[in-house]
């Protein structure tokens, strides 16, 4: 009985109780040994779109429900390509972790694949419901040789998606920490601008 329960224990530690996939904490393990032996890798995060305003509408059974339902889907799709591993973290966000990663398993393929996914609908208390995913992806060596930064840069990705709408798919690069700062820098300007009432309003005349 003390090793069933020291087991089920273990299990729960790197398993998410919801939808019995992998946790985050799973995923830094395998990423961290495989950055460890100097393998190459990609790491593909989605999270899926209008989660929250779903919840929010339909209630928390409705999207835990619709959240099983598309983990089971995610990971039919990763049992056709051999070493990519789905997990779950917390909310609606997903990470895929390839290490060794070819072309058949690279993050811009595995997006396409997972966009397959959305047909057809769910069907959850006589509702149909559809789904979309922001994807953001990095890859090791040249995005990062640690996990933290791996992570971030995907994160990265993936905002520069959900700015633009969602539904797509973005592969890090570098000039999107630039833009990132960017933006962040000006969101600071524009509310000190406000608060010292330095915001004026012009009207230009458009002559044709």
């Amino acid at each position: 009985a003390q090793h069933r329960a020291e087991t089920l224990l273990g299990h729960h530690t790197l398993h998410d109780m919801l939808t019995g996939l992998p946790n985050q904490r799973a995923f830094n393990e395998r990423l961290a040994d495989a950055l460890a032996e100097g393998a190459p890798a990609s790491v593909l995060l989605l999270h899926l779109d209008r989660f929250r305003a779903l919840m929010e509408t339909l209630g928390h059974a409705t999207g835990e429900t619709l959240l099983r339902a598309v983990a089971t889907r995610l990971a039919g799709l990763m049992a056709g390509t051999p070493g990519c591993a789905l997990h779950r973290f917390e909310g609606a966000l997903f990470a895929v972790f390839c290490p060794r990663s070819v072309d058949a398993s690279s993050p811009a393929h595995l997006a396409a694949q997972v966009k397959t996914l959305r047909m057809p609908a769910f069907v959850i208390d006589s509702r149909e419901l559809y789904f979309s995913f922001s994807m953001g992806a990095s890859r090791a060596p040249e995005d990062g040789d640690d996990a933290a930064t791996l992570l971030r840069r995907a994160d990265t990705a993936l905002q520069h998606v959900k700015r633009d709408g969602g539904d797509g798919f973005q592969q890090y690069f570098p000039a999107l920490d630039a833009q990132s700062v960017e933006r962040l820098e000006l969101e600071h300007a524009l509310t000190h601008a406000a608060a010292r009432g330095a915001l004026t309003l012009r009207y230009q005349p458009q002559i044709r």
